[in-house]
């Protein structure tokens, strides 16, 4: 409908104001679902999920905060429709990921990727462990590069295809690894192999 049109238009745009514009109209449209019970205008988890990745691209001081009060009311919800899915946890994941919050940030990644693991509803896939490994990559943890390596044997080693890594997730792991490289011996052709073995060619950033 017009109002998912909206978010999902702000949910792109790179303006300042974007996740306030997209949270206003979200506001507006649960008071509308409420006055007039037009199943239309009712409020899901695609339209949240849209707004939670508009916080994550926002510069203010508490945009983590709002994504993070987004997506605790979506957990809370007794409507099967505003449950947050793959997309949602994919979408805060990155959020954490640019969040600035150091070992704080990389705690709750391993929080949420748990969740996920752990529900029945929810499957995990490949964008999920790879922006949990983008967060521990900028989290300064000096456990970075063992986890992004834990998490990309993990995810070598299963048969499901949905987590098969792919180059950027190497991208992700290796960020991970080389800043955390005062704690963690790197090995550029234990890493080479690593890619092989999951099919992934090395790209010329890689490679450089």
């Amino acid at each position: 409908h017009m109002y998912a049109a909206i978010i999902t238009a702000w949910s792109r745009s790179k303006r300042s104001d974007a996740a306030h514009r997209a949270e206003q109209i979200l506001g507006r449209l649960e008071r509308l679902y409420k006055a007039k019970n037009d199943r239309l205008l009712k409020p899901n988890s695609v339209l949240c999920t849209a707004i939670i990745q508009c916080w994550g691209r926002c510069k203010d001081a508490d945009a983590l905060d709002r994504a993070e009060a987004i997506f605790q009311r979506m957990k809370k919800s007794e409507d099967p429709d505003m449950m947050p899915t793959e997309h949602t946890y994919s979408a805060l994941l990155n959020s954490y990921s640019y969040s600035g919050l150091g070992l704080k940030s990389a705690e709750r990644a391993d929080e949420l990727l748990l969740e996920v693991e752990e529900a029945d509803n929810l499957n995990a896939n490949v964008y999920i462990y790879t922006n949990a490994i983008k967060t521990w990559a900028r989290s300064g943890h000096v456990n970075a590069g063992e986890r992004a390596e834990e998490i990309l044997k993990s995810l070598i080693a299963s048969d499901d295809p949905v987590v098969r890594p792919n180059i950027y997730t190497f991208t992700a792991a290796l960020d991970a690894m080389i800043a955390a490289k005062d704690h963690y011996s790197f090995d550029a052709d234990t890493f080479l192999g690593m890619m092989k073995s999951a099919g992934v060619k090395p790209d010329r950033v890689l490679q450089g």
